[in-house]
């Protein structure tokens, strides 16, 4: 479990926290009702570590992890739903092996007993949430007590397609921003786009199949990570923070609140 302890101060809606600002932590912290925890561990596909965590699957998510082609793919998966029982188990005060857990129609993990919220610490967790987004060999968690939260985290690398993708599933707001880019900012413009788009779609429940058109997101650079305009709802209940979990990867935050403190943790391999 997460050791070493090291201050931790709450971060401002819209910056960007390096990775110095993710400490291990000791005790396991207490999610406040206002507060956003962010935790990221390495992903590297370690058969020992894979080994360890097996036993806390569920037999749905053990033979989801043996139709994996390649078996780095199978670790990276088992081991990213062990350390989420992990959290979890954390938060709730209990064994890890007694976390069970389900999915949405779209495929977000969700806990599987309704009272789920019941033993956790702190004033009010009727609204608990929780998301998580792996890429490559970095991993991604989200929790709050109080609001919908959506995570999502990319390796940063070349793509061939870019231009489609920008022109099929960004607003034309946002298309005519990542134009708008020196030709040696668009490929960390689309990420962070990307990644923003994509954490808001995941706090909703819907993921991609939610038109990625339907809202605006503001990338530019020193621009504050912000939805500016949303199809059907209301951009303001809405607050969107970067994240930097590592080099070389883009991640984002998006929280159903405004007055959130976001902390952010790393959780040992």
């Amino acid at each position: 479990m997460p050791h070493a302890p090291r201050d931790n101060p709450g971060l401002q809606p819209g910056l960007q926290p390096g990775p110095e600002a993710w400490p291990e932590a000791t005790p396991f912290p207490r999610l406040g009702h206002a507060e956003v925890h962010v935790w990221t561990s390495p992903l590297m596909p370690d058969p020992d570590r894979h080994l360890r965590l097996a036993p806390l699957l569920s037999a749905s998510e053990t033979a989801r992890a043996a139709r994996f082609r390649f078996a780095a793919d199978a670790h990276r998966y088992g081991i990213a739903r062990g350390v989420l029982r992990q959290l979890l188990a954390g938060y709730r005060g209990i064994p890890a092996e007694n976390i069970a857990l389900s999915e949405s129609d779209h495929g977000r993990p969700l806990l599987a007993d309704a009272g789920a919220h019941r033993g956790l610490e702190g004033p009010d967790f009727e609204g608990f949430d929780f998301n998580l987004s792996h890429a490559r060999d970095r991993v991604v968690y989200a929790f709050c007590a109080s609001a919908r939260v959506g995570i999502d985290v990319e390796g940063i690398a070349p793509l061939d397609e870019m231009d489609d993708l920008v022109a099929l599933n960004f607003s034309s707001r946002e298309q005519a921003t990542w134009k708008a880019l020196p030709a040696e900012q668009r490929e960390r413009g689309f990420y962070d786009c990307w990644t923003r788009k994509e954490a808001f779609v995941k706090a909703i429940g819907e993921g991609l199949s939610h038109p990625l058109d339907s809202f605006d997101v503001r990338f530019a650079p020193g621009d504050a990570p912000t939805i500016e305009r949303l199809e059907g709802g209301d951009p303001s209940r809405w607050s969107l923070h970067a994240l930097a979990p590592e080099a070389g990867y883009a991640a984002a935050l998006a929280v159903e609140a405004r007055a959130v403190t976001i902390r952010c943790w790393s959780f040992p391999d």
